[in-house]
């Protein structure tokens, strides 16, 4: 087996916009990404570059497979049960790889491992038979029902606030735990290809509490608000808090972006 192969580790976000990165011109002047700055500056980063869907599973779906919505199935939000005759995981293994997938995956059939040697799912914070919800009942001893949406925001969302739980029992925190975990006990004969999937920042939008202090207190570029959204009057309330158009005041959009942009900022430390 040859030694050159190299590692491959694809590390995914879930509804981060394209220019929230300090390296983008175009984006928020306020935001902090050193890290995610610095692998964009020493490699490449695509400015243009676009999902096959704006949609979670057909994207995970053409991604894993290199097929488009249409031939794989999934078009929208719902899918049919899939079961593909070849995945980039599944490839990797059969070539030698050491194929680990940490975090979301978000595919159906669940627990289908899609090519994958090893798998700790945690596709939302809240649900059963959940890697990352039996690790904080186990090992955290947080026995209140969800324990991991007890702050009371939904997971589609513009609610914006501190999370109730320290950032070292979140979702992202125990992606990195689990990854580094994996990469100190791999098969050191064998490239590794290691897929860490994080939620954020997709809401839920709660951020530790120390990453929304640090934007709520920072001057926050106005929003980007396209001429095809939707007309309002002005701020309204009384609106469906998982509304996906709404028009927000002052201090409730505020409290939104500033938890966003905490949260991006979490995932880069």
């Amino acid at each position: 087996m040859s030694n050159a192969r190299p590692n491959i580790l694809l590390i995914l976000t879930d509804q981060r916009r394209g220019d929230c990165l300090g390296l983008d011109p175009a984006g928020p002047s306020c935001l902090q990404t050193p890290n995610l700055d610095w692998i964009g500056r020493t490699g490449t980063n695509f400015r243009r570059g676009y999902a096959e869907c704006p949609s979670c599973i057909p994207a995970r779906r053409s991604l894993m497979t290199g097929t488009a919505p249409a031939a794989n199935g999934a078009v929208g939000f719902k899918g049919a049960q899939w079961n593909p005759p070849h995945t980039l995981a599944g490839e990797l293994s059969a070539s030698g790889y050491q194929t680990e997938m940490i975090g979301k995956l978000h595919l159906t059939p669940i627990h289908k491992r899609y090519g994958f040697d090893h798998m700790q799912l945690a596709d939302a914070t809240r649900g059963d038979h959940n890697d990352y919800v039996e690790w904080l009942q186990k090992y955290h001893h947080r026995h209140e029902v969800h324990p991991g949406m007890a702050h009371g925001v939904s997971s589609n969302g513009w609610i914006g606030r501190p999370h109730h739980l320290p950032e070292e029992q979140m979702h992202t925190f125990w992606c990195i735990d689990r990854a580094m975990d994996f990469l100190q006990k791999r098969d050191p004969t064998a490239p590794f290809f290691l897929n860490i999937s994080l939620i954020d920042p997709h809401p839920p939008l709660t951020p530790p509490a120390a990453y929304y202090h640090r934007y709520i207190q920072r001057n926050l570029p106005d929003p980007i608000i396209g001429d095809w959204a939707s007309k309002f009057d002005g701020p309204q309330k009384g609106l469906d808090p998982n509304a996906w158009e709404i028009c927000l005041d002052e201090h409730d959009m505020r409290c939104s972006r500033a938890t966003y942009y905490g949260m991006i900022n979490f995932i880069d430390d």
